[in-house]
């Protein structure tokens, strides 16, 4: 199975019932690619670390539930 890892959508807070929001091989973020060059390596290191413990079955830490996208703008 291949996976996809979206960090910026043409809508920038990408609707809760988008088609994208449905599939399994997609994770999407925030839009994060303006941070702070120091910020990016921490960043990129933190989303790789989580994205193996994903891929692993492993906890994800600071997880975000459908129920707390519902109240984020």
């Amino acid at each position: 199975m291949r996976f996809a890892a979206i960090d910026v959508t043409t809508l920038e807070t990408y609707p809760f019932d988008g088609e994208l929001r449905t599939l399994k091989n997609v994770l999407l973020f925030p839009h994060v690619a303006d941070y702070a060059k120091s910020e990016v390596h921490c960043l990129s290191d933190s989303v790789c670390e989580q994205f193996d413990n994903y891929l692993v079955g492993r906890e994800i830490k600071n997880q975000i539930t459908l129920e707390m996208l519902k109240t984020m703008a």
